[in-house]
């Protein structure tokens, strides 16, 4: 079965693996899909809205920051405005550009389900800079949201054990890959079904796997996400320190 996909970057040369699971880890970094982003340019004078990337020109807006009467208009009617394009476009990110301080005022009056989907860009950023900094600043954002939640000692798992209980349970919500991380290549055993999976030789069998076959624990992870529905996102731009210890981290969906 051949997988021909597009590639967003060209890959480093040319590799050939021959192994259990398909090495599809370094997808994640070539041929991750732009996201559509409700672009947020705050100004001193006017903040401007649109869709990011090619959006149609239907949804931008022009928004004059001084009333008629003279008063500055506030962070909380352009909170408002952003809430209700993003509802209407059904944007996946809002990218906030421009005055730390303004775009930090919007943000913390948004309602948490679109203040998760915030990043901040660099001032000024647009067109090929934009392109260049919305992989970065997403992978810093997706391992900020890991690293508050295992800070609060909410639901996040890191290391391949508790990685690969939580697989086994179905219980992973987003998974997390770097994968430059030394975690990504350390050696799983896997069946033939995606939940079939192990760190010891004769864990599969216990789940009714026949046969045990060693494999990446990045490709053994993503195939049990895919199973699972659930979401696989780079950070390979993100700051390991933030990021999940050794490259792989999940999300999970509920308690154990």
């Amino acid at each position: 079965m051949v997988l021909d996909p597009p590639l967003s970057t060209a890959p480093p040369g040319t590799s050939v693996r021959w192994a259990a699971l398909p090495h599809i880890a370094p997808l994640l970094d070539l041929a991750g899909a732009d996201p559509l982003c409700l672009v947020a340019r705050l100004g001193r004078d006017a903040a401007d809205l649109a869709l990011w990337p090619d959006g149609p020109l239907g949804t931008e807006r022009h928004l004059p920051l001084w009333a008629a009467d003279g008063r500055r208009r506030g962070a909380a009617e352009l909170a408002e405005a952003l809430v209700r394009c993003q509802a209407g476009t059904r944007a996946d990110l809002v990218v906030l550009v421009g005055d730390d301080a303004e775009c930090a005022a919007v943000r913390e009056l948004l309602p948490a389900a679109v203040r998760e989907r915030v990043l901040r860009a660099g001032p000024g950023a647009g067109g090929r800079r934009l392109d260049a900094e919305l992989p970065r600043a997403r992978a810093a954002h997706e391992a900020e949201l890991f690293a508050a939640a295992r800070s609060r000692g909410e639901e996040a798992a890191e290391g391949v054990p508790a990685l690969v209980d939580a697989a086994r349970e179905h219980r992973i919500s987003q998974l997390l890959v770097r994968t430059d991380g030394p975690d990504a290549h350390r050696p799983v055993w896997v069946g033939a079904e995606p939940d079939q999976v192990g760190v010891e030789r004769d864990d599969p069998a216990v789940l009714g796997a026949r046969d045990a076959v060693p494999a990446r624990a990045d490709d053994a992870l993503l195939r049990c996400a895919a199973a699972a529905g659930a979401d696989a996102v780079s950070v390979a731009g993100a700051d390991p320190a933030t990021g999940p210890a050794g490259g792989l981290g999940a999300l999970l969906r509920w308690d154990a």
